[in-house]
Order: C-alpha cells, then structure tokens, then sequence
C-alpha cells in the first residue's frame, strides 16, 4: 500500500489530498477484498486467539503460553 501512495504523490499531475485519501481508501478495499477471496476469511479473524489444544483438551490462550513463555 505504501507503493501505491508513493506512486500517488509521484503522478505528473497534482493530485489534492481529498483525491489521494479517496484514490487510497479505493485501494485499501480493494486490497481487502483480494485478501478475503484468496485466503476465505475476514483479515479481523487474523487476531483471533490461537486456541491451543492438548491431550487434555482445549486450553485457555493465555494461561497456556503464560506457563510456555514465562515472563522474565
């Protein structure tokens, strides 16, 4: 995306700042769609939690990689 904005403010004519923000917010969606179609889900669900599961089940997130990954 940081391509695009630089091939914005690059073009031979002037483009004002309302017409980047538009030509940008355009891309942004576009770039969200092609995402959802190749991969098949929202980029939102990305931050879900990692659930891990165990022989013993599924555990809680946290307390799981809190006894993994102690804090030192």
């Amino acid at each position: 995306m940081s391509r695009y904005a630089l091939q914005l403010l690059g073009t031979p004519e002037k483009l004002t700042q309302d017409q980047i923000s538009l030509l940008m917010e355009t891309y942004g969606k576009q770039l969200r769609a092609a995402f959802i179609v190749k991969q098949r889900y929202q980029p939102e669900d990305s931050r879900t939690p990692y659930v891990p599961v165990t022989v013993d089940g599924p555990q809680d997130h946290d307390a799981y990689y809190a006894k993994e990954y102690p804090e030192r």
